[in-house]
């Protein structure tokens, strides 16, 4: 072992990756894994009889296993002395996750391979902890990139535990990736259209963080539609005036049969829903907790005070609030579930604790929700159902979108345990999937503990409503939302010349058959390098066109790193150039034609 390369490994990462710096401190320190010298030259690693590498030819045989070709994000399982990472070659700007679950094999590879010459130039990153390496996935997994997975046999074998976390990962990024697809294809369309529709309710009403800490330490409960919400409503009736009820649209028609009237109704969704509270006779007095992109009718149903929050999700909020900061309000965590956005509104009033209550997640028999009449309404197919922990143990079935707000619960609860140190929470669903962070209660249980005195949440709000609200004028709004729709017809003009340009260089380069031939196609690139500025132009000059075309930058940047890669010092016969310039055309013309496709859809669903 070396401690000089161990020591100048610890350097590196401190800058390079300090995650994983930090994780080092908790590294083995006995020596279990040996490196042994092998007949190639390379190193493998060897303990009781086992070993992380071949034998005799390690380097050869990580060349022959690596077989996948490029992608924008290769995952390995199993990092051991770097051997598989180094026979790896990812796509142009592209990036390595590496899952290593053996911490001593890692503290010997520490000693043994220089991590500096290695890792970056592959964009890689080690991971000692399966949740960290799930997380970081999750970012780099998305609609537009293509993964490719690579399993160290060895590794296989050794952890079978830890190839499940690993295989588990992937797998819950990619249900993440396809729910994300399946919204940009189907429901941000309408999100658009609703959050424009809106604007003149949305602007002018005060926002929820008004109700920040305002019911101090008051129980609450959250208000889902799963099977079991009706069995769990009548036990909870005979202490209702004791506790803070948040709940979503459609539970309403349930509470209104037992003459339940919520402290708060909060609605996320752009679709069609109002026909659930239109005529409710039970939300005359209660305060809604609105989207900014919720279908323009709920602000106009008869109710008491409305508070609004956004969405980070949201490019229209976005870019809104980029050039009219006054119309920031408060971001909510949103996940699949609009219960899941209640709990949080919950815990930024203060409300503690916090209970659920008919978030089920899961489905009883072919009942997905309380009430036959809603249930109707959903249609659902075998390829969408999941097995996940249940509430009482075993498994339970649950939906592919409700196992994300599963995944949603896991990932942001710690993270709003640090904002909110002293949340307290509790599942009295008594049924459905066990939700991760909300050990179960009982219904008599919870009454017993914390629903002793009476809640008057009425006045503590109407107190935070009071103070008026600076609403921009409509003409402002108008003027800017114009302004959006030139950008959009510059870059719809922008990329019909760049594809007219295409055309015409590809007629060019079939005739090209010597240098003066290639010197004349040549003449015509600083015509290409004007559009690829123009783009960057636009994207500079009108801040927030990003969250808009977020999947068509990154593709941009991507394609012209690897343009710049393949042609950089490079002397190469006229045919050849030929045909590399055609496959770089090719890229861009596949980029100005997404951003083509991407300003027909925005000008269709935003205006």
């Amino acid at each position: 072992m070396s401690e000089a390369v161990y020591e100048k490994n610890r350097r590196f990462l401190a800058d390079y990756d300090p995650e994983l710096a930090a994780a080092l401190d908790g590294l083995p320190t006995e020596n279990r894994w040996q490196a042994v010298t092998c007949a190639d030259g390379g190193l493998t690693l060897q303990a009781d009889g086992r070993q992380l590498h071949h034998a005799d030819q390690p380097i050869a045989e990580a060349r022959q296993l690596l077989q996948h070709g490029p992608s924008a994000l290769h995952l390995h399982f199993g990092f051991g002395l770097g051997h598989f990472l180094a026979a790896d070659q990812p796509a142009a700007a592209g990036a390595v996750l590496i899952f290593e679950p053996d911490r001593a094999a890692f503290y010997e590879a520490m000693a043994q391979v220089d991590l500096a010459k290695l890792l970056p130039t592959r964009n890689a990153q080690v991971f000692l902890s399966a949740d960290r390496f799930a997380k970081v996935l999750t970012r780099y997994l998305k609609a537009e990139i293509q993964a490719a997975v690579f399993v160290s046999p060895y590794h296989q074998q050794l952890y079978p535990a830890a190839f499940q976390d690993f295989a588990g990962a992937y797998n819950r990024a990619h249900e993440l990736r396809r729910h994300e697809s399946g919204l940009d294809r189907e429901a941000v369309p309408g999100l658009w259209a609703s959050t424009l529709r809106s604007l003149p309710e949305s602007t002018s009403l005060p926002g929820v963080e008004r109700l920040a800490g305002v019911l101090h330490h008051k129980p609450a409960l959250i208000l889902s539609a799963g099977p079991s919400l009706e069995r769990n409503l009548v036990e909870m009736l005979p202490y209702r005036d004791r506790v803070v009820l948040f709940a979503i649209a459609r539970t309403v028609p349930l509470l209104a049969r037992y003459g339940v009237s919520p402290d708060f109704l909060v609605h996320v969704e752009a679709q069609d829903f109002v026909h659930l509270v239109r005529y409710a006779e039970n939300l005359k007095t209660t305060t809604f907790l609105l989207a900014d992109q919720a279908q323009r009718d709920f602000f106009q149903v008869p109710h008491g005070e409305t508070f609004v929050f956004q969405s980070r999700f949201n490019p229209v909020t976005c870019w809104l609030n980029q050039r009219w900061p006054q119309l920031r309000k408060q971001i909510a965590a949103t996940s699949g579930s609009v219960s899941a956005t209640a709990f949080h509104m919950a815990a930024i009033c203060g409300c503690r604790p916090i209970v659920l209550m008919g978030q089920d997640l899961a489905l009883r028999g072919s009942e997905i929700y309380a009430g036959p009449e809603v249930n109707r309404s959903f249609r659902y197919t075998p390829k969408r159902l999941r097995p996940v922990p249940g509430y009482f143990g075993g498994n339970v079935t649950s939906l592919d979108h409700f196992v994300l707000t599963l995944y949603w619960y896991d990932d942001v609860v710690p993270r709003l345990r640090e904002t909110f140190p002293d949340l307290c929470l509790y599942n009295a669903s008594g049924a459905g999937a066990a939700i991760p962070h909300f050990p179960a209660v009982s219904v008599r249980e919870l009454a017993a503990r914390w629903l002793h005195a009476p809640v008057d949440v009425a006045p503590l709000v109407a107190e935070c409503a009071r103070a008026p609200v600076v609403a921009p004028a409509e003409s402002q709004l108008n003027q800017h939302l114009n302004g959006l729709k030139t950008q959009l017809t510059a870059l719809a003009k922008e990329a019909r010349a760049f594809l007219h340009l295409q055309r015409d260089l590809e007629k060019r380069l079939r005739r090209v058959t010597s240098a003066k031939d290639a010197a004349a196609v040549q003449r015509k690139l600083p015509q290409i390098d004007r559009h690829n500025q123009r783009f960057q132009a636009l994207h500079q000059q009108h801040p927030g066109l990003e969250y808009f075309f977020h999947g068509q930058w990154q593709m941009f940047k991507q394609t012209l790193t690897a343009v710049k890669e393949q042609n950089s010092g490079r002397n190469i016969p006229a045919p050849q150039w030929a045909q590399k310039f055609r496959q770089n055309l090719t890229a861009l013309g596949d980029f100005w034609r997404s951003v083509a496709e991407r300003v027909a859809y925005l000008e269709k669903s935003l205006f």
